[in-house]
């Protein structure tokens, strides 16, 4: 019986050690536990930020591709503008160079004329000069506009 008592004394003991044992490892599965929780709560609010971030980032991403979607409008539209204005440019400056020719043809005849009334002498200037008159006085007006112009 003692033998007994001594053995059931010692399985008490280790029945209580094991007892202790049990509640450490309960303690530490829930510690556990609560940290796997906090540690997965802490992982959804990471993901759900990275996500956030994402979509912004993508949000932002759209609506620079429409920017520079309208801004190639606007250039090609720009460039398109400036290649009309280019060759109207060109066109211009074609008309005027050869209204410019025009007149310095003009200018070259008027010169050629005032030469050779340079050069003919004053005495008969005045008798082609009154010649010129009185061929007016007899001639059409209009024949005579045709001259001068």
């Amino acid at each position: 019986m003692e033998q007994l008592a001594a053995q059931r004394g010692d399985l008490l003991q280790q029945r209580d050690r094991l007892q202790t044992h049990l509640e450490q490892l309960r303690v530490e599965l829930e510690t556990l536990g609560t940290e796997r929780t906090v540690a997965l709560e802490h992982v959804r609010a990471i993901e759900d930020r990275a996500h956030l971030h994402v979509d912004e980032a993508r949000q932002e991403l759209k609506m620079l591709q429409q920017r520079l979607e309208r801004e190639q409008r606007e250039h090609d539209k720009r460039i398109t503008q400036l290649v009309t204005q280019q060759d109207a440019l060109r066109k211009a400056l074609q008309d005027s160079e050869r209204a410019t020719a025009h007149q310095l043809g003009r200018v070259a005849a008027l010169e050629a004329a005032m030469a050779k009334w340079r050069s003919i002498p004053v005495a008969p200037i005045k008798n082609v000069a009154r010649k010129s008159q009185s061929e007016a006085k007899t001639k059409p007006r209009s024949r005579a506009r045709k001259g001068r112009s």
